[in-house]
C-alpha cells in the first residue's frame, strides 16, 4: 500500500482516522483496501464497469436530493445491483419507497432507455454502458 502522510508527533491520533477511506497503520494514513478509489459504484478501478445514469422522479428526487446521477457498476451488471447499490446509498426510505416482499412496487416503473424492465426481463434486466435508468411512478388517466 502507497503511505498517504505520516501523522504528526505533536497530534495524538487514538486510532481515530480523521479521513474516511483510509486507516492508521504505523503512523501513516493507508487508503483501505475494500475502498474503490476514484469510484462512485461498487467497481474497483482494474476490473471493467459499465457507467449508466440513473434519473429520479417526483419523491425519489426528495429522498436522494437529485435530479439525476451517474453510477458506476462492475461490468454485467443487472438492474437489480443498480437498485441494490442505489438502496445501500440512500438507506431505509428509499428501499421502504422502491421496495415491496422484495420486488419493485407495482406502483413504480422502472425503465432501461425508455423500455420496462418488465419487457427486458425483470431485476436481472443486464445493463450496458451509458444506459439511462429511470425510476418513476406509475401514472394513468381517463
Amino acid at each position: 500500500m502507497r503511505a498517504i502522510s505520516k501523522a504528526s508527533p505533536k497530534r495524538k491520533i487514538k486510532g481515530r482516522v480523521p479521513y474516511k477511506n483510509f486507516r492508521l497503520h504505523h503512523g501513516k494514513f493507508l487508503r483501505r483496501p475494500d475502498v474503490p478509489s476514484r469510484f462512485n459504484g461498487e467497481a474497483s478501478p482494474l476490473e471493467e464497469y459499465v457507467k449508466v445514469k440513473v434519473e429520479f422522479f417526483t419523491t425519489l428526487r426528495d429522498i436522494t436530493g437529485k435530479r439525476e446521477e451517474a453510477v458506476r457498476l462492475p461490468a454485467k451488471a443487472t438492474v437489480g445491483e443498480l437498485l441494490d447499490s442505489l438502496s445501500r446509498r440512500y438507506g431505509p426510505k428509499f428501499v421502504e419507497y422502491v421496495f415491496e416482499k422484495g420486488e419493485v412496487r407495482p406502483n413504480l416503473i422502472v425503465m432501461v432507455d425508455g423500455k420496462s424492465i418488465a419487457l427486458l426481463g425483470g431485476l436481472k434486466a443486464p445493463l450496458k454502458n451509458g444506459n439511462t435508468v429511470a425510476i418513476l411512478p406509475a401514472f394513468g388517466g381517463g
